[in-house]
């Protein structure tokens, strides 16, 4: 007797052993070797309740970048599928993915209350029976609270950013010969009073990252202390950060002290949104959904808009990086904004970047007027590209509706 093995697909040679109720079996798997299965009534092979830890650390990355991203874009259903399976996943914890809210809020989210839930659930919202509830909230929180690509204030101060970042030798004020370490700090106490974020980040800059003069969760106390006149909503914001900045420099994290020096320069958004118990009640349902899915081996595909070959591979397909935290990532959403009101799969980037085609000699046939039948990059078949109407049979596009590589592959070699 053979079944078909829960892990790789695969099939058992034969079955080993069993358990007194005959449920529980072991078999030697042609791939995996020697592996616990579960029958059912009829037995069949149930899959595991949870994925298991061999799987998690393949996918661990696609699923979290999926999860970011819908966060990103405010796609409720999306974010609360992927935090489904993360949650049924072997080896991810509660504290994990709170920790990965809360850099999601300090990436994405200037915004009060959506830092003070999501730094509530890291520091103790975790424990106990309701946990999985407060997880869903806040990211249903975070799916609904003002982006930065969005607010204005915050947009502003991410332009400004990115100026600094894009035009370094124009910026460069503050060399070892022209300023003091002391008439930094002076300098800096100066412009955060002045309200003056430009400024104030330029500072920080040289003070933690070219002289290396304090420590982060320091300088995090320092900025705060500067501040004169803030409201209420400021300086529980502040004081929400420094909290919290050693846990963020743990992990590389610089984000927390960006928003924390537009705060207290220009202010930060104090917008409530009302998250509902039915609201959460909905998204917790997605568990058991995806449990279903798991065990009848249905889970979804990764969706190509979260494989944006840096946090997440991208295979053989064209990273999309249209939705990542990258430099030119983050200017390519604030255009996206600016264009379309929104950020969705739907809509092309404004900055998107062909990739280069140089190494890639796929065959092409003509098949008819302006359509065409090229070979995927990887060799293992083909898909049609339509010209004219813009469209291929290819999944990235498929799924997002935008032009893929082999439409641009074809507009770039210019073929009739």
């Amino acid at each position: 007797m053979t079944h078909k093995c829960p892990k790789c697909n695969q099939y058992f040679v034969k079955v080993l052993t069993t358990s007194h109720n005959g449920r529980v079996v072991f078999g030697a798997c042609v791939k995996c070797g020697a592996v616990e299965i579960r029958l059912d009534e009829q037995g069949q092979v149930e899959r595991p309740v949870t994925i298991p830890e061999d799987i998690v650390k393949k996918s661990r990355a696609k699923w979290m970048s999926a999860l970011i991203k819908a966060i990103r874009m405010g796609l409720e259903e999306e974010a609360a599928y992927w935090m489904s399976v993360l949650l049924i996943s072997d080896g991810i914890s509660h504290w994990y993915l709170a920790r990965r809210l809360l850099m999601s809020v300090y990436e994405d989210v200037p915004n009060v209350q959506a830092t003070r839930e999501a730094s509530a659930l890291f520091t103790g919202g975790i424990r106990g029976k309701g946990a999985e509830r407060e997880i869903f909230h806040v990211m249903l929180l975070l799916c609904r609270a003002p982006k930065f690509y969005a607010d204005p204030v915050a947009r502003q101060c991410t332009l400004d950013w990115l100026d600094t970042e894009e035009h370094k030798e124009k910026y460069n004020l503050y060399g070892k010969d022209k300023k003091s370490d002391d008439d930094l700090f002076i300098s800096l106490k100066k412009a955060i009073q002045a309200k003056n974020f430009k400024h104030s980040w330029l500072i920080y800059n040289e003070i933690l990252n070219v002289r290396k003069i304090m420590l982060y969760e320091e300088l995090s106390d320092n900025i705060l202390a500067m501040a004169e006149n803030v409201p209420e909503h400021v300086k529980e914001y502040g004081k929400l950060i420094c909290d919290l900045s050693e846990e963020s420099v743990r992990y590389g994290d610089q984000n927390s002290i960006f928003m924390l020096a537009q705060a207290i320069t220009v202010g930060i958004n104090n917008e409530e949104n009302v998250i509902s118990d039915e609201d959460v009640e909905i998204a917790t349902k997605y568990v058991d959904f995806v449990k279903d899915q798991w065990r009848a081996n249905r889970l979804r595909k990764v969706p190509g808009w979260a494989l944006d070959g840096m946090h997440a591979g991208a295979g053989d397909q064209l990273p999309d990086k249209r939705f990542a935290g990258t430099t030119w990532g983050i200017k390519n959403m604030l255009a996206m904004f600016e264009k379309y009101g929104r950020l969705h799969p739907d809509d092309e980037g404004v900055f998107y970047k062909v990739k280069k085609f140089e190494n890639w000699e796929a065959q092409i046939q003509k098949i008819g007027d302006g359509r065409f039948n090229v070979q995927s990059q990887s060799g293992n078949g083909s898909y049609v590209v339509d010209l004219g109407a813009n469209t291929c049979t290819c999944p990235a596009f498929q799924h997002r509706k935008g032009s893929c590589k082999h439409i641009k592959l074809l507009k770039l070699k210019k073929v009739e």
